[in-house]
């Protein structure tokens, strides 16, 4: 199996809490192994996904489930010393025979498309790759408008999430609520990898005197500022923060999907 590096560091670190928890209960579910229809569906639903950051390990999960039931029956008990799904299938095919050739596995993926499965995945990094480039001109060179973290309240599709490295992921859709009011965003914000802040557009020409609340609105987000916040212009040109010249507020921390259906991910933490 090829594993596109930048897709391993973005989600591997998920398939240990999400990935291991899917098998069971879907095997558990199926009568026998030869009637296991839910993987392979589930796994071509989600391959239509934009992105799979969140999502991925659902798909992947049980059909790692149902190849280490049969190869690695005790695969359980080393999650605790190895916690990739992969890293112990590998290593129990690796110990039983020699690794085929590129002619091999070639001839072995002719059937299920494996040449064609391989340039879509060329396709799509590609695609990958410019959309990390326009995110970057919108969210971290262009004019922007930068909210601090303390106790944010997230609610976001886990479906549609992008990973903008090193800067943080970028959220299609969301509302963010924090001390200094509530944004909702339709278009895009970009939440930094340490959770300190949230980054939305501004047009290059917008200046300090259209960014007055307590509504501010702009091109695919709204910003209601709370009683004593105002946005001031910082650091570099185009860049524009919120400080509070009032009373602080709090807002206890909670992060949920806000997709009908979608489970709650973590704590509004980084």
């Amino acid at each position: 199996m090829r594993v596109v590096p930048a897709f391993r560091a973005a989600s591997g670190s998920e398939r240990p809490t999400d990935g291991r928890s899917v098998p069971t209960p879907s095997v558990l579910s199926q009568r026998r192994i030869c009637d296991f229809r839910h993987c392979p569906w589930d796994a071509r639903y989600r391959s239509r996904l934009e992105e799979l950051t969140r999502s991925f390990a659902y798909a992947s999960g049980p059909a790692y489930g149902v190849l280490l039931d049969e190869m690695v029956p005790e695969w359980r008990n080393q999650l605790a010393e190895v916690r990739d799904l992969g890293a112990i299938l590998g290593r129990s095919i690796q110990s039983r025979q020699k690794l085929p050739t590129r002619a091999a596995i070639d001839r072995r993926a002719r059937p299920y498309g494996g040449a064609e499965l391989l340039a879509s995945e060329h396709e799509r990094e590609s695609t990958r790759q410019k959309r990390m480039a326009a995110d970057r001109a919108r969210f971290v060179d262009g004019a922007v408008l930068k909210l601090p973290l303390r106790s944010p309240n997230v609610s976001f599709d886990p479906n549609t999430l992008a990973p903008l490295e090193p800067f943080g992921t970028v959220y299609k859709s969301a509302r963010v609520s924090d001390a200094w009011g509530t944004l909702d965003v339709s278009r895009g914000a970009l939440l930094a990898t340490d959770w300190s802040s949230v980054t939305v557009a501004l047009a290059p020409d917008r200046g300090i005197a259209s960014l007055v609340g307590p509504l501010i609105v702009g091109d695919g987000w709204k910003l209601e500022l709370a009683p004593g916040w105002k946005l001031v212009p910082a650091g570099r040109p185009g860049l524009f923060v919120a400080v509070n010249h009032g009373p602080a507020t709090s807002i206890p921390p909670r992060l949920h999907a806000s997709v009908p259906g979608a489970v709650a991910l973590g704590s509004a933490s980084p």
